[in-house]
């Protein structure tokens, strides 16, 4: 499993999610019809890519590269998961993006979620704080959030 998450050296940092990238395609790309899709077959078709000069892009970039995945095709590039999934429904190209933004298309079959032969790639929500400061209420916050994952709130695939 590929993940990425940042440790802060000083900082007591706790892990409060991961979540699971998806490669995506509309029903009609040509991908979508092989069983298990190559990464060298992946990057060799038109990309939607978040944009390389945010966190999510260069975090998404530096997976698929750990991964072993050769710098794809980008074709477009957004900031928004919702823009990025129409791009893919409009036959622009295939993505990388978070399963959980485009779930309710894949399981419409709008959209379909390519096997890629690698193993899944995950984002990780941590929470880095100074050990010598006491938050009560950044404590309460944390808490939350752990709730919500815990009650299915937050898919953790």
């Amino acid at each position: 499993m590929l993940s990425a998450a940042h440790e802060l050296p000083d900082w007591h940092t706790s892990t409060l999610g991961r979540y699971r990238l998806a490669f995506i395609a509309a029903p009609s790309h040509p991908l979508t019809r092989q069983p298990s899709v190559s990464r060298q077959a992946l990057s060799a078709h038109p990309f939607i890519a978040a944009y390389r000069g945010s966190y999510f892009g260069r975090t998404i970039d530096a997976l698929m590269a750990r991964a072993g995945v050769p710098p794809p095709q980008v074709v477009a590039q957004a900031q928004e998961a919702s823009t990025v999934r129409d791009m893919v429904l409009a036959g622009m190209g295939i993505a990388c993006t978070l399963r959980r933004s485009v779930q309710a298309e894949l399981a419409a079959g709008a959209i379909v979620e390519l096997d890629v032969d690698m193993d899944p790639m995950h984002l990780v929500l941590s929470c880095a704080r100074n050990p010598k400061a006491e938050m009560p209420e950044i404590d309460s916050l944390i808490e939350m959030v752990r709730q919500s994952q815990s009650l299915g709130v937050g898919e953790m695939l």
